[in-house]
C-alpha cells in the first residue's frame, strides 16, 4: 500500500507513473500556482509549486502531462500559440522540471482550431517517455493528434483520425496511453462506427481498426495492460454516467476481436474491464464502493476485498485504488484472492 503524505484538501487526479504517481492538484481561480505532487512507492512524496500562466483561465488544456519518472519527474506544459506571430491557432509545448521551473523556449507542434468549443484531448505513455496531444472542432477541423517526446517536441507528423476536409461529426474523441505510445479513439458521428489508431515510441502507426457501432451506445472505455489494448462498450446505469461494460474487445493486428461478452450488472452496479491476461480481472462498481471479479470465459468469480475510490492502471499489469475520501487519504494495491465457496 502507498500511502499519500498530503492534506485532504489537495486534490485532483492521480497518475501512474512507472515508479510512483503524480497528481496535479485542482485549479483555484484566485491562485497563482498549483501544486504538483510526486511520489514513489518507499512513500516518499515531493510537494513542486507550478506557477500559472496570465491566460489560465482561456487555456485549452491546463492540465500538464506527467512524463518522466518519480526519481526524475518532468511534466510537459500545453498552451495556445496567442501572441506568437504566425502561431496563433497552435498548441505549445513547454517542459517543467521537478523544481517547477519551465526549461527552454516554447515550441509549436501542432496547428489546432482555437476555441473553447474544441475538443482537446492528451495523454502520457506509461513508460514516460512519451505524450500525445489532440484537437478537433465538430463541422469544422477534423480530429489530429501528434506524439511528442519527454522533452515536448514532435516525435510524428500530425496524424488526422477523419479526414472529412474538415468538416467531421464526431463523438467521443480520446487518447490513453499505452506501454510506449499512445492509441487515439474516435466515433465517426455519420457512421457510428469505432475507430482506432495505435502509435508506437517512434510515432508510427503500429495498428488500426475499426468497429460498428450504433447511435445509442456509450463512450468507449480503453483500458491497457501487459496483455493488450482492450475497448469496452455498454449500457446506461442508473447513477453512473459512464455505464457498464458489456461488450469486451482486444485490439491485435489490426482488428478488434470480441474476448468477454459481460452479463447485465444487479441493480446499482456498473461492471468495468479492469484487466486482461489468462484471468480477466472485472471491477463492479456500486455506491458502496467497488469489488473485482475474475472473468471464467462465461461466468464472473466474485474475488475477495471491498474498495473505495477511483482505479488507477500501471504498465506492469498492477491495479491501485484511490481513497481519497478519507482523513488519510491512501493509495492501496488491489491484490484479490477468491472467495470463500
Amino acid at each position: 500500500m502507498a500511502r499519500l503524505t498530503r492534506s485532504p484538501e489537495l486534490s485532483g487526479e492521480v497518475r501512474r507513473m512507472q515508479d510512483g504517481f503524480v497528481i496535479f492538484t485542482e485549479l483555484v481561480a484566485t491562485a497563482e500556482t498549483r501544486n504538483w505532487l510526486i511520489g514513489n512507492e518507499r512513500d516518499e512524496w515531493q510537494s513542486v509549486p507550478v506557477s500559472l500562466g496570465p491566460n489560465i483561465s482561456y487555456e485549452l488544456m491546463p492540465t500538464p502531462i506527467a512524463v518522466g519518472t518519480a526519481a526524475e519527474p518532468r511534466a510537459i506544459r500545453m498552451t495556445i500559440g496567442a501572441g506568437y506571430a504566425g502561431f496563433t491557432n497552435h498548441f505549445f509545448s513547454q517542459v517543467l522540471d521537478e523544481s517547477g521551473e519551465l526549461l527552454g523556449e516554447p515550441t509549436s507542434v501542432l496547428e489546432i482550431f482555437d476555441r473553447i468549443t474544441s475538443t482537446n484531448v492528451s495523454a502520457g505513455s506509461l513508460d514516460g517517455e512519451r505524450a500525445a496531444v489532440g484537437n478537433a472542432h465538430s463541422g469544422v477541423w477534423d480530429p489530429r493528434i501528434v506524439l511528442l517526446d519527454r522533452d515536448g517536441k514532435p516525435v510524428s507528423d500530425e496524424i488526422h483520425l477523419l479526414d472529412t476536409g474538415d468538416s467531421p461529426l464526431y463523438r467521443c474523441f480520446a487518447l490513453t496511453g499505452t506501454a510506449h505510445g499512445v492509441v487515439a479513439t474516435i466515433i465517426d458521428g455519420d457512421t457510428g462506427e469505432l475507430r482506432l489508431i495505435e502509435l508506437d515510441a517512434e510515432g508510427e502507426v503500429v495498428q488500426e481498426a475499426t468497429l460498428e457501432g450504433s447511435d445509442d451506445i456509450l463512450c468507449p472505455r480503453v483500458s491497457v495492460d501487459p496483455s493488450g489494448v482492450f475497448v469496452s462498450f455498454g449500457l446506461d446505469a442508473p447513477s453512473f454516467s459512464r455505464g457498464s461494460a458489456r461488450d469486451v474487445y482486444r485490439a491485435s493486428g489490426g482488428a478488434l476481436d470480441l474476448v468477454a461478452m459481460l452479463p447485465e450488472p444487479p441493480e446499482d452496479v456498473s461492471y468495468g474491464w479492469a484487466l486482461g491476461g489468462d484471468v480477466p480481472l472485472v471491477s463492479a462498481h456500486s455506491q458502496t464502493g467497488v469489488r473485482f471479479a475474475a472473468w471464467r470465459g462465461t461466468e464472473l468469480l466474485p474475488l475477495e476485498g471491498d474498495f473505495t475510490g477511483r482505479l488507477v492502471p500501471s504498465a506492469d499489469g498492477r491495479l491501485f485504488v484511490v481513497d481519497a475520501s478519507r482523513e488519510d487519504p491512501v493509495i492501496v494495491e488491489v491484490s484479490c484472492a477468491p472467495s470463500a465457496p
